[in-house]
C-alpha cells in the first residue's frame, strides 16, 4: 500500500469518525432537550392540579 493511499484513508477514517460523533452529539443533546421539556409539561399539570384542588377545597368551605 503506497503512502498517499495510506494518508488518504487515514483522512477518510477520521472523518466518518468525526461525522459518527456530531449525530451522536446531536442525538443527545436532543434526548436531553425531550426530557426537559417532558419534565416541565409534567411539573406544570401537577400545579395546576394542586391549585384545582385547592380552589375546589376552599369552596367547599366556603359552602360549609
Amino acid at each position: 500500500m503506497n503512502k498517499k493511499l495510506f494518508v488518504l484513508l487515514v483522512i477518510l477514517m477520521s472523518l466518518s469518525l468525526l461525522g459518527i460523533i456530531f449525530v451522536q452529539v446531536y442525538w443527545i443533546r436532543t434526548s436531553i432537550n425531550d426530557k426537559e421539556e417532558q419534565f416541565s409539561r409534567t411539573v406544570t399539570d401537577v400545579l395546576d392540579k394542586v391549585a384545582n384542588r385547592v380552589e375546589m377545597d376552599e369552596m367547599k368551605g366556603l359552602s360549609d
